[in-house]
């Protein structure tokens, strides 16, 4: 009967050597190697032999099937030793550890290939384990001969982290790269790899890789400095709020261009957009004094009180040339007018008074405004009867008028929705009215 010095050095690490000191004894030849040969099995008392020809199987057994294998490769250093067979150096590292003893070992993964008792740590995949230590031992070679590979290697897999949306040329880059890598990756799992295919990959690193991260850290930085670059803010925006047609313009590009920037509502981008405006609406009588993303506030200069809601969007997107191109623009105040809405409270009272008061005053009296009710009310002042209209829809749809001067038919039109109103009432019924909307 012969045991190996690997198997001897399992069963010595393991928490069945304390049990089994008769078997220990045989083993343990420190400083030597453990192990027994044919010549020492021969010279054992006859019971002694008996025993271990019977027993050794099934205690060696349960002694390997305290050891694990780990996912995390030793560090390297020259001429290491296997300390199951003693080779040295090792080409190929593992560690293994024993779950009773928590002892561990640097060990060669062909060493523990035939181990079927040696399963992953947590039941994991022996296979993938050793998948993963082979492909990082060979690392840990080529980083040896090329420092900074492992550095590469490791942002290159995840480089898709690195940005949301990746320009198509770039995706292209990487797809053939990628390429590449997985034939030489499923080498890399397999076995320790020549020094030829060492030397080819080394070459890949510095023929190709390195240009493709010099070429992302440009659009990195073209991306997060530039207007109209994919930061993650935009790019995620655009991701979850866009069409596949939008995307696929986009990553054509890689930014933000005159043919998509319509369709970008991302609240961080309108605001940056949007500052850029600041000098035109001076140059066209208007001051921007406040950005919310979705809109922004103004004001003409003529009207300073009455603050205007522009539509974001929809104002770079009529004045796109203006940022793209440095075209020179006037800002038309109708264009405003239509695109703006009026919420603040001060703002919508002041326009309703000169609703009244310009083109109203003859038929109507402003008897009540209330916007948190979302009621205006006009006393008729022929027969004392109080039309009441929404107060926000009103004032946005009549609230150039507070900027313009409008023809008759224009004012018919507006006198005549206040008389179209379904709400009519006497005023001692309304002011009951207002009670009864207070109270609640």
């Amino acid at each position: 009967m012969k045991i190996s010095r690997k198997d001897a050095t399992l069963f010595l690490n393991s928490s069945l050597k304390d049990q089994y000191p008769e078997i220990s004894s045989i083993l343990d030849h420190s400083p030597l190697p453990p192990g027994l040969t044919e010549k020492q099995f021969a010279q054992l008392p006859e019971q002694l032999k008996i025993f271990l020809e019977y027993r050794f199987i099934s205690v060696f057994k349960a002694a390997k099937e305290e050891w694990v294998q780990l996912r995390d490769i030793p560090l390297r250093k020259k001429n290491m030793s296997c300390q199951l067979c003693g080779k040295c150096p090792i080409d190929i590292l593992a560690k293994i550890k024993n779950s009773k003893t928590n002892i561990e070992l640097i060990v060669g993964s062909s060493c523990i290939q035939n181990y079927r008792e040696i399963k992953g740590e947590n039941g994991e995949n022996k296979e993938e384990i050793s998948k993963h230590n082979y492909l990082d031992n060979n690392l840990y070679l080529l980083e040896e001969l090329d420092p900074g590979y492992i550095k590469d290697f490791e942002r290159f897999k995840n480089i898709k982290n690195e940005v949301v949306i990746l320009r198509d040329d770039l995706t292209r880059a990487f797809n053939n790269i990628q390429k590449k890598m997985d034939k030489y990756m499923k080498m890399m799992e397999k076995k320790k790899i020549s020094s030829l295919t060492q030397n080819e990959l080394i070459d890949l690193r510095h023929s190709e890789i390195k240009s493709f991260f010099e070429k992302m850290e440009e659009y990195k930085n073209y991306s997060n400095t530039s207007l109209f670059g994919l930061n993650p803010k935009v790019a995620k925006w655009i991701l979850n709020h866009c069409d596949t047609n939008l995307l696929f313009e986009i990553k054509k590009e890689g930014k933000i261009t005159a043919n998509t920037i319509s369709l970008i509502k991302e609240p961080d981008f309108l605001n940056r957009a949007i500052i850029k405006y600041e000098t035109i609406l001076k140059n066209s009588n208007m001051q921007l004094i406040a950005r919310n993303g979705i809109r922004f506030t103004l004001i003409f200069n003529e009207n300073p009180n009455i603050k205007l809601e522009v539509n974001s969007s929809k104002f770079i997107a009529r004045y796109k040339n203006f940022i793209f191109d440095g075209q020179k623009v006037e800002v038309d105040p109708k264009f405003i007018l239509s695109n703006a809405k009026i919420s603040e409270s001060n703002s919508m009272k002041l326009v309703a008074e000169r609703i009244n008061k310009k083109f109203l005053k003859e038929s109507f009296t402003l008897y009540f405004e209330d916007y948190e009710l979302d009621e205006l009310a006009f006393k008729n002042n022929k027969n004392s009867l109080i039309y009441v209209v929404s107060y926000v829809n009103f004032i946005n749809q009549y609230k150039d008028v507070a900027f313009y001067e409008k023809n008759k038919n224009e004012i018919v039109n507006i006198l005549q929705q206040i008389f179209s109103s379904k709400n009519k009432y006497t005023v001692k019924d309304y002011d009951e009215h207002l009670k009864d909307l207070k109270a609640n």
